[in-house]
């Protein structure tokens, strides 16, 4: 029901998104182009496919490959505006109030990668090409923000498809229409490892002739505390558990802790990008009690924002995820990268 009162205002989204993208296609909105090489990673839908752990992972295949590189996001969710400087590759000179949760994340997964944050992605990356000169810029939830060029373009699709994933806002999840899938290099099935395959999906991606490439979603051996109590992940198995997260699709966090032998006692799920309260946090410390639950579980993005509100007597573990990308695909997209670019 609430679909179908939404619809008539996905038809006018639809109007005014489809020629925007009518305009750049034959140029009369027109598309900037950095020094250097910009590798965009983005989605069709609203949150959910692993952007930024995937950004982390083709980051740090890069640095493997000697590839100096940074990262430029628009920082949503941040209470400032303009260019932002959230690290220098040396230290961490923001809080995700000023950044947004998802950079400051990245920030301290890539200590020695500037990341920077800008709404308006050409100006955010003149400034790291003035200030680090990398070889390449990884251009965060980007497939959107056509006004920057990219080199490869990489479109994420959540591999736990969902009917909402057939309309666009605000009745669904789409950001845009499928059709305009054409625009990306290569599709990344992600969280392959989690969800069955969703054969209509499947024949949805291969029609576009691009290459589909399955990333899975694995666990890291320790969970996070943000002191010297981390503790290692078999921990988990067997004991009741409360599950804390703020994603844009929390069934793959849970079915991340399920794997670990926990018991989900009860998953407290609150709006992506949710700014935590006190309050939330009395919430939280009354369903561990009425639950009986042992450990507090929340995810890396949500850990940033809880811990600095959580009391001595209540402890949060944050349960690491890693994205692996086949090394076939990582050797292609280091393949096409430009060298008469920025070093």
């Amino acid at each position: 029901m609430m679909r179908l009162f939404l619809f008539p205002f996905s038809v006018t989204y639809a109007f005014f998104v489809g020629f925007r993208n009518l305009f750049y296609d034959i140029g009369f909105f027109k598309t900037k182009k950095l020094p250097c090489c910009v590798i965009s990673i983005g989605n069709l839908t609203v949150g959910g496919t692993g952007k930024t752990p995937t950004v982390i992972a083709l980051v740090n295949h890069l640095l493997k490959c000697g590839i100096s590189v940074a990262v430029l996001s628009r920082g949503y969710g941040r209470n400032s505006t303009g260019t932002v400087v959230v690290s220098d590759g040396n230290n961490i000179l923001q809080n995700w109030q000023t950044a947004g949760d998802e950079p400051i994340l990245m920030a301290k997964k890539l200590p020695c990668v500037p990341v920077v944050v800008d709404e308006n992605r050409f100006r955010g990356g003149m400034e790291i090409v003035k200030k680090f000169n990398p070889k390449v810029i990884i251009l965060d939830d980007g497939f959107q923000h056509r006004a920057l060029h990219r080199d490869i373009n990489i479109l994420l699709v959540n591999s736990q498809f969902h009917r909402k994933d057939n309309y666009l806002l605000p009745a669904g999840n789409l950001r845009e229409s499928w059709g305009q899938i054409a625009r990306s290099d290569m599709i990344f099935l992600t969280k392959t490892n989690l969800f069955e395959q969703n054969s209509r999906l499947a024949a949805k991606l291969n029609s576009f002739n691009k290459p589909v490439v399955n990333t899975t979603l694995e666990l890291d051996i320790k969970l996070k505390t943000g002191f010297n109590r981390d503790l290692p992940l078999s921990t988990l198995k067997n004991k009741r558990v409360l599950a804390v997260s703020a994603l844009g699709s929390p069934k793959g966090f849970e079915q991340s802790l399920s794997e670990t032998g926990a018991v989900i006692a009860d998953h407290l799920v609150f709006r992506d990008h949710h700014k935590f309260t006190k309050t939330d946090i009395e919430k939280i410390h009354t369903k561990k009690v009425n639950t009986d639950s042992e450990l507090i579980i929340t995810t890396e993005k949500d850990f940033i924002k809880l811990k600095p509100l959580v009391p001595d007597i209540l402890t949060i573990y944050a349960l690491p995820v890693m994205v692996v990308i086949p090394e076939e695909i990582l050797t292609t997209i280091i393949s096409q990268i430009p060298n008469n670019l920025s070093s």
